[in-house]
């Protein structure tokens, strides 16, 4: 999974992997490989008719597993999503919305953006989302409510984005903390974890213990 950063993980399976659990039992469901070399699964949503999409961040590409399908495919990709300064990496955070659409992020070149989704599911039109402040490291998103959104930002932020039209609203709801990767919605409460990915990829901290540890924090949505 970040093996192109140095962490080895040991495990029979290499590269990045979408799995699937029985929770009563523990066991393995589904195993699949994510297409391509040198890939990593970061964050994925499900749209209502059970189709996954799922963002690999080192090559900016989008990948759909269809209901009952064996395998992901590549379904999309678009060089504004990606940041050519990083080998064309970054796409992260991704949310199936009401209206039918994806929205994406990228932790790298901060942009959010709405990519449209045919009738007959092929992609459409990619928007690019103006809002009202910048995101800071945008990382995981998940639904709240309408076209409302909660954003882990890595610097430090919990954030609703608020989606009309091509903008966005941006309003940062918890901060002050070291880091935020990821966010969950549940019972009118943003859960979210720090991820600290500094020492995963600044070699000057790598092999050092973050100062604090890693936890679940809730913050009561407005």
């Amino acid at each position: 999974l970040l093996g192109a950063a140095g962490v080895a993980i040991a495990g029979s399976h290499k590269g990045s992997m979408i799995k699937a659990f029985d929770l009563k039992t523990a066991r393995e469901r589904l195993s699949l490989a994510l297409p391509g070399e040198g890939t990593l699964c970061n964050d994925m949503s499900y749209a209502p008719d059970g189709t996954l999409y799922v963002t690999d961040s080192n090559r900016s590409h989008i990948l759909r597993l269809k209901a009952g399908a064996d395998a992901l495919e590549d379904w999309y990709h678009d060089p504004r999503l990606a940041d050519p300064a990083n080998n064309g990496s970054g796409l992260d955070g991704i949310v199936f919305a009401p209206d039918g659409h994806l929205y994406v992020n990228n932790f790298r070149t901060h942009v959010l953006a709405r990519i449209a989704i045919a009738p007959d599911g092929r992609p459409g039109e990619t928007t690019l989302i103006e809002t009202s402040r910048p995101l800071d490291v945008p990382d995981g998103m998940r639904l709240v409510s309408g076209l409302t959104l909660a954003v882990a930002e890595g610097g430090g932020k919990i954030s609703l984005v608020s989606i009309e039209g091509d903008k966005a609203q941006v309003r940062t709801i918890a901060e002050g903390f070291g880091s935020a990767a990821g966010v969950t919605i549940e019972d009118g409460v943003a859960w979210h974890v720090a991820g600290e990915m500094s020492y995963i990829f600044n070699p000057q901290k790598r092999g050092q213990t973050p100062p604090l540890p890693f936890r679940l924090t809730p913050v009561r949505l407005p």
